[in-house]
């Protein structure tokens, strides 16, 4: 994201696999073009990319993208049981704060834990990684808490870097 509040496309690269070395040389690509230092890096939880992250931007936080884990916790319940957990987990992200935001994941969870456990251990799981968001200043989150642009559900394979 630029000064202004932007989200700008910094690079792009061919890749055969979404490995950790696939990553680095994306990464060590930007850094060579004068990207030394970012704030955070959004994805998908693409194989490699938080050591990449680690090996070449070692300031920047790692952000699960909302909207990819959102489609990866679809697929955990059956199309009827999927509009009451999306209310459950989009209301996370409907709070005022940092505090209240975290406060309301682990409602999710404690809820999800008895209804789908599995559902429940997964998220979990990944709360540090998706709440990373709560860090910055609540003006930028509905921009660097995900990949996908709100009106486009279609993006694969991106990274977006805050700096």
């Amino acid at each position: 994201m630029n000064k202004e509040g932007y989200r700008e496309l910094l690079g792009m690269q061919v890749a055969t696999s979404e490995s950790e070395a696939s990553w680095t040389a994306f990464f060590g690509d930007l850094h060579t073009r004068s990207l030394t230092q970012a704030f955070m890096i959004t994805s998908d939880a693409h194989l490699g990319i938080q050591a990449a992250i680690a090996a070449v931007l070692p300031t920047a936080s790692w952000q699960r993208c909302r909207t990819h884990f959102a489609k990866n916790l679809s697929e955990m319940v059956s199309k009827t049981q999927w509009p009451a957990l999306s209310g459950i987990f989009h209301a996370i992200f409907q709070q005022p704060d940092a505090k209240a935001t975290w406060d309301q994941a682990r409602e999710a969870i404690t809820h999800c834990h008895n209804r789908y456990p599995d559902v429940g251990d997964y998220l979990e799981q990944a709360l540090d990684d998706l709440l990373a968001f709560t860090a910055a200043p609540k003006a930028v989150w509905t921009k660097i808490w995900s990949t996908t642009p709100p009106n486009d559900l279609t993006a694969k394979s991106v990274a977006s870097v805050t700096s």
